[in-house]
């Protein structure tokens, strides 16, 4: 029997992918626990050999360009996360990827589903509160503000100090 063959009629002159790319994670939540880890969980992807990265960083994780300079912190194939190796105090952002069974990383950034776009603040002990603050009139309409070193309630050593000032 003779078969006519038509292109894209009866076969296809482009390449089919059988391929589906993992959908995005969803449903991110994060909360401070009563010990100061932080508690990550999110929906979990239907679908084989899944697995989750997790990121850390002091600032929003919101495109691919910011993922590349966040931390990762964990892989893990279950749908949660513990983050109890905080290395200070304040405030931090999370975002979870997603990475298939052939070790392909996707990230399609959706706000307050796969990323944090507001901070979720770890309080901590203060570095140091300086000694005996004063403030006196300078020359050439200056003012020169002096202060005693405190010692650190938290072990580190001081870096310096942040001086703010109000009209």
């Amino acid at each position: 029997r003779q078969i006519e063959v038509f292109r894209e009629v009866n076969y296809t002159g482009d390449p089919v992918s059988l391929f589906v790319e993992p959908e995005a994670v969803q449903s991110l939540r994060v909360d401070v626990s009563d010990d100061n880890k932080i508690l990550i969980n999110w929906k979990k992807i239907k679908g084989s050999s899944i697995k989750y990265n997790v990121y850390r960083s002091r600032s929003p994780i919101s495109s691919g360009a910011e993922l590349e300079v966040a931390e990762k912190i964990a892989l893990t194939e279950k749908n949660e996360y513990i983050d109890g190796n905080i290395p200070d105090y304040g405030s931090y952002f999370y975002a979870i990827t997603v990475t298939d069974k052939n070790g392909i990383e996707y990230f399609n950034p959706k706000n307050e589903q796969n990323f944090t776009s507001n901070g979720i603040y770890l309080k901590g002990k203060s570095l140091a509160t300086p000694l005996n603050v004063g403030a006196f009139i300078g020359d050439k309409n200056s003012i020169i503000v002096k202060w005693e070193k405190s010692e650190s309630r938290t072990g580190k050593d001081l870096q310096g100090y942040e001086i703010y000032r109000s009209d």
